[in-house]
């Protein structure tokens, strides 16, 4: 589940680390004559460069704060911990953007949740209504997708203020989306590891959830019909927020 460090970044981290490493072994090769003295320079050089590059790794592993300013690869990072989590994953929809982007990132949620072998616990999905078109279409497409899954609960309010989206998976890992001026599209991710701010995260999630209007709580033996009064239910919905005033998005 660690997000703090691609595969990528790690290898722009530690190419130079160990080029400078060959090179400093070469020009010792080069400038002594005495194997002796050679071999003494060696083990220390590698005994040196194993303690930098394990210290390294430790400060890496050890970092509870990252930020993601590429969409694509937040939303690559926000389905690895999907793939990763057990216990639940809860997610908040606040932005006005289109949702295309995520869409792995909830195919990745899909499979966990259906996975025979170790399902996630729970998944919840809170979503502000607006009156971009995005907005429908994901909530149709969570209807069509989770609605026959016990374990999955979808709810949604209605009102104005920041456009902040953000998750919480297994309490240890949370993550906040920074929108772009107008709620449009990303600014960056910041993911973090610090228990007091996963606690806030989630205390926040909670009381936005308690006052949120539910959609529906996943069931398996839901029928086409019960779908498409869900989907008339969000149609409806919608249709008063266009025909409301426009939010001022902060």
């Amino acid at each position: 589940m660690n997000c703090f460090q691609s595969k990528n970044d790690l290898l722009k981290l530690y190419a130079p680390i160990v080029s400078a490493f060959g090179i400093t072994l070469t020009l010792f090769g080069i400038y002594l004559e005495d194997k002796a003295v050679i071999q003494k320079c060696t083990s220390t050089i590698i005994a040196l460069f194993c303690l930098v590059l394990l210290l390294t790794m430790l400060y890496h592993y050890l970092k509870k704060v990252h930020i993601i300013y590429s969409p694509t690869k937040a939303m690559s990072c926000l389905a690895r911990i999907a793939e990763k989590s057990y216990s639940y994953v809860w997610t908040v929809r606040n932005h006005i953007g289109e949702a295309d982007i995520e869409d792995d990132y909830f195919l990745a949620l899909s499979r966990r949740v259906m996975d025979p072998k170790k399902p996630l616990g729970e998944l919840r999905r809170l979503i502000r209504l607006n009156k971009a078109d995005s907005t429908r279409r994901h909530l149709h497409w969570l209807i069509d997708t989770f609605s026959n899954q016990p374990s999955v609960k979808i709810k949604y309010y209605v009102g104005c203020g920041p456009s902040f989206d953000f998750m919480i998976a297994d309490k240890s890992i949370c993550a906040i989306g920074l929108p772009m001026s107008g709620g449009e599209g990303f600014a960056g991710t910041v993911f973090f590891k610090r228990k007091d701010v996963i606690e806030g995260t989630r205390d926040a999630f909670s009381d936005l959830w308690a006052h949120s209007v539910e959609l529906f709580s996943g069931s398996s033996d839901i029928t086409i019909e019960k779908r498409d009064a869900l989907k008339k239910k969000v149609d409806a919905e919608l249709t008063k927020i266009k025909n409301s005033e426009k939010c001022s998005i902060l």
